[in-house]
């Protein structure tokens, strides 16, 4: 029955300093609840452990002003439900997040439900003084209005002013960085946001590596989240093409954390650009034994394989990522470049016109349309594949990708001396169509 205990394995407390901890933390939520000032709230809050009774020396208290909570809560429970209730109400909701179940030590909307029926005894109580003094005291009452009133418009522009920082992701967890400078989380999602958002400059990137770095001796809640800021700093390291260092980074992150699947595919990723193709054919076997049955991944470790030149055992993998993703250009691709390594022509022109047609602007899928046509010596189609790809892309864009493809790891392995003479002679036929053209309007 005490299965979950064992979440304390990687949790960076004990059960002993989160129970002396969390009298601290309700203490805190109060305070918050009470005293919601904009500048005390936050996603993220840095909350010292107590590592005794004594240390720090605030636990004691907090435990005596919780008993003595209880106890009225308990107490008046019968003889004034409108004050033991919201007591006990608060105390029964924070049993879960409270006390021995280990999940992190302290977040804001864990208050919500808890605080609920708090505000009723005080309701009660300010409705009573100024029924009490409408008639007994004007001067009292109008004091007690205004005030009240004064009290309900701040609390109105603190909301207002808290929602600014809800603004954007990025203003959130700047909040947390300046209010929480303790704990990591406010950098590493602040450098998620400023390294992978669209159109990120490179001044956006060093920032976000920054951060990452910044983030690492600082406070993190499980041991897992050591490995995570590794892993992001193998992504940005990735993003600006230092590929040696982004496997360095994420071979760290594995140390830590040998079975997160996302960071090991990533490794395998740069692994593959850095040509070291037994190295990612085994760790993708790693993932595919122990991770979820992703399309991807059997796409990956077939991709690998076709890059070994063992096309045939490529298509085992293949055959079982077409399963689970049918449409999918990549796989549809790389099948049919596998197909065609085999010598079936008939079977990889199929595969090759579906990737084609569900990446209609891509150049792959027809660079291994010409290249199978030019494989079965059929010159004629490959001409025509080529002057379909002359229709879509532009002939810059064309030679640029041919010059690099042997070298173009991001592909599937094509050969330029069996694409670049088709693709060279529609070329020099559309020129001469053009010429032609030209002089029959000139005649004309």
């Amino acid at each position: 029955p005490f299965f979950f205990l064992q979440g304390y394995g990687y949790r960076t407390y004990s059960l002993i300093e989160r129970l002396l901890a969390q009298p601290r933390v309700l203490v805190f939520y109060l305070s918050l609840i009470f005293y919601p000032l904009p500048q005390r709230l936050s996603i993220d809050h840095s909350i010292r452990l107590s590592s005794s009774l004594y240390d720090p020396w605030t636990t004691i208290p907090a435990i005596l002003l919780l008993v003595f909570l209880l106890i009225i809560g308990i107490h008046q429970i019968k003889k004034r439900p409108f004050i033991g209730f919201p007591i006990c109400f608060f105390f029964l909701n924070h049993v879960i997040e409270s006390s021995v179940i280990p999940l992190e030590i302290v977040f804001e909307h864990r208050n919500y439900l808890p605080s609920a029926f708090l505000f009723l005894p005080i309701a009660v109580f300010l409705n009573y003084l100024l029924e009490s003094y409408r008639k007994k005291n004007r001067l009292v009452f109008a004091f007690l209005f205004f005030g009240l009133s004064s009290i309900i418009f701040l609390f109105g522009m603190g909301t207002y002013i808290r929602n600014a920082v809800w603004a954007s992701k990025k203003t959130l967890w700047e909040d947390a960085a300046i209010k929480a400078p303790e704990n990591a989380r406010p950098l590493v999602n602040l450098a998620i946001e400023l390294g992978w958002k669209e159109n990120a400059t490179r001044q956006d990137i060093q920032t976000a590596l920054s951060l990452l770095y910044r983030a690492i001796p600082l406070y993190k809640p499980n041991d897992f989240h050591h490995a995570e800021i590794y892993s992001n700093i193998g992504g940005i390291f990735y993003k600006i093409g230092d590929y040696s260092k982004a496997i360095a980074a994420y071979e760290k992150a594995l140390k830590m954390d040998p079975y997160n699947i996302l960071t090991r595919y990533n490794l395998v990723q740069s692994l593959v650009l850095m040509q070291r193709w037994d190295e990612a054919s085994t760790h993708m076997d790693f993932i595919i034994e122990n991770g979820s049955k992703k399309f991807s991944y059997f796409n990956l470790k077939g991709f690998v394989l076709l890059w070994q030149n063992h096309p045939y055992e490529a298509i085992q993998y293949f055959r079982e990522a077409l399963k689970r993703a049918p449409n999918n250009a990549s796989v549809l691709m790389n099948t049919g470049i596998a197909l065609s390594r085999l010598g079936s022509f008939k079977n990889a022109t199929w595969f090759l016109k579906r990737a084609a047609n569900a990446s209609p602007d891509e150049i792959y899928p027809y660079l291994g349309l010409i290249e199978n046509a030019a494989k079965s010596n059929d010159f004629e189609i490959a001409k025509l594949y080529s002057n379909k790809l002359l229709s879509i892309q532009d002939i810059e864009s064309i030679m640029k990708s041919l010059e690099g493809l042997e070298q173009n790891f991001k592909g599937p392995p094509l050969s330029r001396d069996w694409i670049a003479p088709a693709i060279k002679l529609a070329i020099l036929e559309s020129i001469d169509q053009l010429k032609n053209d030209g002089q029959e309007k000139k005649q004309d």
